[in-house]
């Protein structure tokens, strides 16, 4: 489909396993604009590779949404290459796997690093891109969080859970302070492993497929459902049912 609705989306961490879902998501669904924002180039040329013949409606920008001077920036830039306009944001913005042991044995390094990648970035990227779409009616922002304090995947992994619990506290504010305003502002939280390769994944654990997940994403976004809800998706069924209905 190419381009065919002619709406534009921004990815914060579009590069990411989930992020990139999400983009193939926007595209098969006929964005005509799908911006992502990445600090790494490298980044960004891999998921264009990656998408291959509809990479042409993939805005591709570099810089840094963790911190309020380089959003804005981005934020700029967004709308220069957008037309000066931006539909529907999704933040999808996290770290990757963490394993460096018990929560005892940690610095206080540690935690500081987890909680600003976790949730001080994504709050840092709402307060600043929620301006793009706030005022419209047609328009949504929506959190993809992890399973938090819900979701102990081992020992040695506490600080996903940790950062994990203090995004979904953000995104659950965000529902709150926005019932009221024109925009849409719903949250997807995945109580499952999301990933481009899930036959490879440990088989002891629900490992969804990232671009499954992001046409569920989308489908939240698409349908209007999901205003002021966490959708908390747990296995394949729950996918399916936001599918379906936009919301589970």
């Amino acid at each position: 489909m190419n381009g065919s609705s002619n709406k534009h989306a921004l990815v914060l961490g579009g590069c990411g396993n989930v992020g990139s879902g999400v983009v193939g998501g926007f595209l098969r669904r006929g964005y005509a604009k799908v911006a992502v924002v990445s600090r790494n180039p490298l980044r960004l040329d891999q998921l264009r590779s990656n998408i291959g013949a509809e990479a042409s409606r993939v805005v591709s920008i570099v810089g840094d949404v963790g911190n309020e001077e380089g959003a804005a920036a981005a934020c700029k830039e967004v709308l220069n290459q957008c037309d000066g306009r931006v539909d529907d944001v999704v933040s999808c913005i996290g770290f990757s796997w963490w394993q460096n042991g018990l929560m005892k044995n940690q610095p206080k390094l540690e935690i500081e690093s987890a909680l600003n990648s976790l949730v001080v970035a994504p709050f840092v990227a709402y307060k600043i891109f929620i301006q793009l779409v706030q005022s419209s009616t047609t328009s949504s922002y929506t959190f993809v969080t992890g399973g938090g304090a819900d979701m102990f995947l081992s020992p040695g992994t506490g600080m996903m859970s940790i950062g994990g619990a203090a995004a979904q506290g953000l995104a659950r504010v965000a529902l709150k302070e926005h019932a009221e305003d024109p925009v849409t502002v719903t949250e997807v939280s995945f109580l499952a492993g999301v990933t481009p390769c899930p036959e490879k994944m440990p088989q002891n654990f629900v490992w969804i497929h990232n671009q499954d997940a992001g046409d569920s994403i989308t489908a939240v976004i698409a349908k209007r459902s999901g205003r002021g809800r966490t959708s908390t998706v747990k296995n394949l069924q729950d996918l399916q049912q936001l599918n379906t209905d936009g919301a589970c």
